[in-house]
């Protein structure tokens, strides 16, 4: 912009120098005096400076470098226009500028200036035909309008570019959103599956090795009860293997077919059964449909305390109470085992603390040394 304006002024410049007789064919001739050509050239340096100046500034409104524009060069453009031909070198290209800067609103009224009015001045002044006039006119329309098509032109590549970055920077936001969400996904699915096989594996070979020693004690006693006692150990090791591949293969545990109040009874009474820890096992409430992950938390709630009360608390019974409430699901262990002064928060607690969570519930514990331990896990439903 800088060097066309440039070149438009250069030329301009040389055009008065080198034509100053272009200017007198009107009367008085001596308005156009040496002096006066100078002070033509004056003027046409301040309607190269004062609007590119105000175009050059940041920030500057762009109403401001239009309205020197106008004023400047549309002065200039009166006065010079006696001639007709250097009248309209001088303004085409201050009419390409103000087409330019015509942005918004502005077109209502600077075209109408540019394109009509001043031509009109200029015909009044210097006394051009009509026709001369209304040619001029076109010229100046069709010059307006490449200049508003040249900035409506770059206006529309730069929010081209200006979408390209965003879309760009979006694209790398869901990148690495993406990634991180993969990244936690997988963290997520190895917890989980650790969680799972941590509560299977533990729970079915903790039942077992309580089944053993207690066969250990009946194969001299009573040798054909331990021969039962074995067939149910290994039945219930079966059924610890296929816990260990169904989560592998991502199938859902048997227990999650039949109601939630039979599967806990059942799992109570199978470790009961292996274990000889007596279990109590009580419901209260009316049974309302649970999603998957909640009955799947509720079952390894109960899997995981009654394995803690056998294997660290040596508890002798178990109470477990499961309550429907309203809004919200409730199930409570609690042993006579030897209790803890200060409880130690193993991977087991904290993988029932995770799940608890992931649901929307609670886990409380409460132990202390001969009186047992209370684990109480609250979900809202």
């Amino acid at each position: 912009m800088v060097a066309i304006r440039s070149a438009w002024f250069l030329f301009g410049v040389y055009d008065i120098q080198q034509h100053p007789e272009r200017f007198l064919t009107h009367q008085p001739p001596v308005l156009f005096a040496a002096g006066v050509v100078w002070l033509a050239v004056f003027w046409y340096t301040v309607a190269y400076v004062v609007p590119l100046i105000a175009y050059l500034r940041k920030g500057e409104p762009h109403l401001v470098p239009l309205c020197l524009e106008l004023i400047c060069s549309g002065g200039l453009f009166l006065f010079l226009s006696q001639d007709w031909a250097g009248g309209m070198a001088f303004y085409n290209f201050p009419a390409f500028i103000v087409g330019f800067l015509s942005v918004g609103r502005t077109p209502f009224w600077s075209a109408p200036l540019t394109v009509a009015v001043l031509p009109l001045l200029s015909g009044a002044l210097w006394g051009h035909s009509f026709a001369v006039i209304a040619d001029r006119m076109i010229d100046l329309a069709v010059v307006f309008a490449i200049g508003f098509s040249f900035c409506k032109l770059l206006l529309t590549l730069r929010r081209i570019r200006d979408m390209m970055s965003v879309i760009q920077q979006q694209n790398q936001t869901l990148e690495l959103n993406a990634k991180q969400i993969e990244r936690l996904t997988i963290a997520e699915e190895r917890n989980r599956l650790s969680r799972e096989l941590h509560d299977t594996v533990g729970h079915a070979f903790t039942a077992v090795i309580a089944g053993m020693d207690a066969v250990r004690y009946l194969i001299d006693v009573s040798p054909t009860e331990a021969k039962n006692h074995l067939a149910e150990l290994r039945r219930f090791a079966s059924k610890g293997l296929e816990d260990v591949r169904s989560h592998i293969h991502q199938m859902a545990p048997a227990e999650l077919k039949q109601p939630l109040c039979l599967t806990l009874r059942e799992m109570s009474g199978q470790f009961a059964e292996h274990t000889s820890v007596k279990i109590n096992f009580g419901a209260s409430g009316r049974e309302v449909p649970l999603s998957e992950q909640v009955r799947v938390t509720l079952i390894r709630l109960l899997q995981e305390a009654m394995t803690n009360a056998v294997r660290h608390g040596h508890a002798s019974e178990v109470e477990v109470a499961l309550r429907f409430l309203e809004g919200e699901v409730v199930l409570k262990v609690e042993d006579n085992g030897v209790g803890a002064k200060k409880l130690v928060k193993g991977f087991g607690i904290n993988s029932m603390t995770e799940r608890l969570a992931s649901v929307n519930g609670t886990l409380s514990i409460e132990s202390s040394p001969l009186r047992g331990t209370v684990v109480e896990g609250k979900i809202a439903i």
